[in-house]
């Protein structure tokens, strides 16, 4: 018996249209939830994707952050895993140079 290593015609067609078309690729795949941006973690995009605070603080403390204030931004991404985005404290703060 042989198999057949063909693609099936809409698998190829849907490929195509997501390379060809961004769109078409953000509703195939989603696009990223932010949930912690300027200091602050942002409840209500949480409640939407049916996810605590606590969520949120367990993944960042796998990913070795023990603080959020040490974020940038962190995202919940279309596979359900968060992405987080330290702050690049290379870049003196503002606050800590400015004279009165």
């Amino acid at each position: 018996m042989e198999i057949s290593r063909k693609m099936p015609l809409g698998a190829v067609i849907g490929t195509m249209a997501v390379v060809r078309w961004s769109k078409v690729e953000t509703i195939a795949y989603g696009i990223p939830a932010v949930v912690f941006h300027d200091g602050r973690v942002l409840e209500e995009v949480l409640y939407t994707q049916r996810l605590r605070v606590d969520d949120l603080l367990d993944a960042a403390r796998e990913k070795g952050i023990g603080d959020l204030q040490e974020l940038e931004i962190a995202a919940l991404e279309p596979d359900g895993q968060f992405s987080f985005v330290r702050l690049d404290r290379s870049e003196p703060d503002p606050q800590l140079h400015k004279r009165d």
